[in-house]
């Protein structure tokens, strides 16, 4: 049984994410060389241990948001004792004058900040909501040890849910990098943008992880490493072609790098951001490609479950349209006919491995062994994994002769 949680736990997960992204903006605004100006408003002392407790804070309060979102009993207790930490820090700030020189000083916020992190404390241990947490892990506890269900829909419908979140992070993802990146409507908050995608790749990785702990298949190795391979060569060839090409970055057109260097980011951050960046993204794609070939047995079983009668239903089924016509596979008019999450991902892993070909190309391209259009590359990138893994199932049911249900 899937847990549930409440609106208010809900609320508070993404709240204290937020307040993790905004302490490593705090940081980063401090290290900024044009906003030197604030050091010298502010005891020495002070800036050093918000310089020290900034990414500290920031890494447990995201982690606090990401497990009240899983419903995690420890992160219950964290959120605790990080505002407990924080209560006590107000109120010893307010002591010894702090406050009268930093913004948001007014009494009003600060009566709102103690009033906020005395509410939580109060709103964590209220029974009902400290009952939600260990019913929702007794709960998935007593579902594992009663399942009764076929191993093959048991795995799908217990991946389900984590496939669907990852799926909604890419997609959201996505949206803000168009409308922020490429278009005027979030101009605004591309620099904002920039300092979450770490953390939203980050929890990425972790709802991959998750998936491959779950998959019970045998992972070829040779294919494991060779996808492996061909991901960090990529990212590590464009990378490394990048550098030795434009060291200041002058030349560099990727939206994210302008940005921060537009906002007044030094070349050193961007360097250190960039490097941070697309290690997260390479492991979340290479561990992505490892949950997929933990999956890829149960995938086939589950699409021959389904009793197929012709190649094309079977690549229906394949791609999480089994229960669906083809009306709603096709043209889905609600979220009841949208494909199932668990076999959309692995079509993106697909995809997210074999579109690395673009950073091959974006390398050697950048060392001049290549020519021809970035748009071209793109489209190809983007296009050439959907057709292998069209052709891999097709291969698949042909080697399949009848559904098999355990």
């Amino acid at each position: 049984m899937e847990k549930r949680r409440t609106i208010g736990v809900t609320a508070f997960g993404f709240g204290a994410i937020f307040i993790g992204i905004f302490c490593f903006r705090v940081l980063f605004t401090i290290l900024i060389p044009r906003h030197a100006y604030l050091l010298a408003r502010l005891p020495k002392g002070y800036v050093w241990w918000v310089i020290t407790s900034a990414p500290i804070l920031g890494i447990l309060y995201i982690a606090s948001g990401m497990g009240l979102l899983w419903l995690k009993p420890w992160a219950r207790k964290l959120c605790i004792a990080l505002a407990a930490y924080d209560l006590l820090g107000k109120v010893i700030s307010v002591c010894l004058g702090i406050t009268q020189q930093t913004p948001m000083n007014t009494a009003f916020a600060i009566y709102l900040y103690l009033f906020l992190y005395a509410f939580v404390i109060y709103y964590f241990t209220h029974p009902k909501v400290k009952e939600q947490f260990e019913s929702g892990q007794r709960s998935g506890k007593l579902a594992m040890r009663g399942r009764v269900m076929p191993e093959t829909e048991s795995i799908e419908r217990l991946c389900n849910p984590y496939a669907k979140r990852l799926l909604m992070i890419f997609l959201i993802g996505a949206a803000l990098v168009v409308l922020a990146y490429y278009s005027r409507f979030l101009e605004a908050f591309r620099v904002v943008l920039a300092y979450l995608a770490p953390f939203l790749v980050a929890y990425a990785t972790l709802l991959a992880v998750t998936l491959y702990r779950h998959g019970n298949n045998p992972v070829p190795p040779k294919v494991l490493i060779a996808g492996i391979v061909f991901v960090i060569g990529g990212v590590a060839l464009d990378v490394v072609a990048t550098i030795m090409n434009t060291p200041t970055l002058t030349r560099e057109v990727n939206p994210v790098v302008r940005a921060l260097l537009g906002s007044g980011h030094s070349v050193g951050f961007v360097y250190v951001y960039g490097l941070i960046a697309q290690a997260l993204f390479a492991t979340l794609i290479c561990v992505l490609w490892a949950a997929f070939l933990r999956h890829r047995i149960t995938l086939i079983s589950s699409a021959m479950n389904t009793q197929p009668k012709s190649r094309l239903e079977f690549l229906k089924a394949a791609t999480g349209g089994g229960h669906l016509s083809w009306r709603q596979y096709c043209l889905p008019l609600k979220l009841s006919e949208m494909p199932t999450a668990y076999h959309v991902i692995w079509l993106l892993a697909a995809i997210l491995t074999g579109g690395q070909a673009y950073r091959w190309y974006l390398g050697l391209s950048w060392l001049g062994l290549v020519r021809g259009s970035d748009v071209s590359a793109m489209i190809i990138s983007a296009t050439w994994p959907v057709i292998a893994y069209s052709n891999w199932l097709w291969f698949q049911y042909s080697e399949e002769p009848e559904p098999t249900v355990k």
